[in-house]
């Protein structure tokens, strides 16, 4: 088993540990409420709800977070692991999560088509009406019998693949990816992000060389890349973002720093 697969093998058999560990956990509230802070700003510039991309999603207590403070917030997720897509998908049913890899974003349009059209086709629409009525044709003139409305055709609009995003969440995910994928990924969020969206990024810092294996008690394995601020701040901007922010938090466990944690809020450009 190569070390990627191996680290999701472990995030899925210890979803529920996951979940109980950081969902309450308020060590990184300053960080969160930055961010949320930046997103309220968008968004009353925007005049509009905002439609937010959280990769990496976990149990899905980030975007479950956001959901609370910033209002009429869509939320779409993905996750490698299953049971981490279950458990988001439990603390937030009104959100779409879905299990994928962030190296196979460009597999996220399809995902979403998928569920527009089986939205589509729970419609109670006449056998009559089904063949010569399409979306983008019903302009509210058709009188359709049964259960159908407008308003059920305008509803389907939440569910049509976004033109863009308005903001991305890359939080601890990066230290499971390697160098060139790690540059992938945020070259394949510029191009997912419209004009002006955010990206929220977390990562563990230190020295790429300090990359390896690290095990649970029970022998689980997870392999962390460590990178540093300024190769984060070259590829965003290779990318196509400008930095906003950052700030650095130390991780404790018991009382003993176990690593130094790096906030990055960037837009893009």
């Amino acid at each position: 088993m190569d070390k990627y697969r191996e680290t999701v093998a472990t995030f899925d058999k210890m979803a529920l540990p996951y979940r109980d560990k950081f969902a309450g956990n308020d060590c990184y509230d300053s960080a969160h409420n930055r961010f949320a802070s930046l997103l309220k700003q968008y968004q009353a510039c925007a005049g509009r709800r905002l439609r937010l991309l959280d990769i990496g999603c976990g149990p899905g207590h980030v975007s479950a977070m956001l959901a609370k403070r910033v209002p009429e917030l869509e939320i779409v997720g993905i996750d490698a692991a299953p049971a981490m897509v279950a458990l988001a998908s439990e603390l937030l049913p009104e959100g779409r999560f879905y299990r994928l890899d962030s190296r196979e974003l460009g597999r996220l349009s399809s995902l979403l088509e998928a569920d527009a059209v089986q939205a589509i086709a729970t419609l109670d629409v006449p056998e009559s009406a089904a063949t010569p009525l399409s979306l983008g044709a019903f302009d509210g003139s058709n009188t359709l019998d049964g259960s159908n409305t407008l308003d059920d055709f305008n509803a389907l609009d939440e569910l049509d693949t976004p033109e863009g995003f308005d903001a991305i969440l890359l939080l601890f995910i990066t230290p499971y990816l390697e160098r060139q994928d790690v540059i992938a990924l945020l070259q394949d969020c510029r191009a997912l992000l419209n004009d002006g969206g955010l990206l929220y990024l977390a990562s563990m810092e230190d020295d790429y060389q300090e990359s390896g294996y690290q095990s649970s008690s029970a022998g689980d394995r997870v392999f962390i890349h460590y990178y540093p601020e300024v190769f984060f701040v070259s590829e965003l901007a290779a990318a196509g973002f400008e930095l906003i922010d950052s700030l650095r938090k130390p991780y404790l466990e018991q009382g003993e720093v176990k690593a130094t944690d790096l906030f990055l809020y960037a837009k893009a450009v």
